[in-house]
């Protein structure tokens, strides 16, 4: 995954992480990683690479997909809860660039915009 930035690889490995866990089928990880990545013939690499899904996982996941019932399943994942701790000197920076196609981090002339210790209180949009 060298072609690939650092947001790229971080969210293409979630992805995979989903495929291994039985929650998504390899042809949506497949579809997935292309749109991420930009390209099919990378896109496949990455997906031949994870290997098959190990039938524990595979049948872990099954009673959550497969079986229906009167009450809808719990929300699952990371979003579900707020953290239960505060965000430390929580920033917003932003700065006008001209330098677009440039793949380098800039580190001189931004402008803090908003600055606080956060504490989240819900799930959603939060409004500074």
């Amino acid at each position: 995954m060298g072609d690939l930035n650092e947001t790229q690889r971080y969210l293409i490995d979630e992805h995979i992480e989903e495929y291994q866990e039985g929650l998504i089928p390899r042809r949506e990880l497949l579809r997935r990683v292309t749109l991420i990545s930009g390209s099919a013939a990378l896109a496949a690499t990455i997906v031949a690479a994870c290997g098959p899904v190990s039938p524990a996982s595979t049948a872990s996941a099954t009673p959550t997909v497969a079986v229906a019932s009167a009450t809808p399943a719990p929300t699952v994942g990371p979003f579900a809860t707020p953290p239960a701790q505060t965000l430390s000197n929580w920033t917003i920076r932003l700065k006008h660039t001209a330098n677009y196609p440039v793949a380098a981090w800039e580190v001189v002339g931004w402008t803090v915009v908003y600055q606080t210790n956060l504490s989240l209180t819900s799930t959603g949009w939060v409004t500074f």
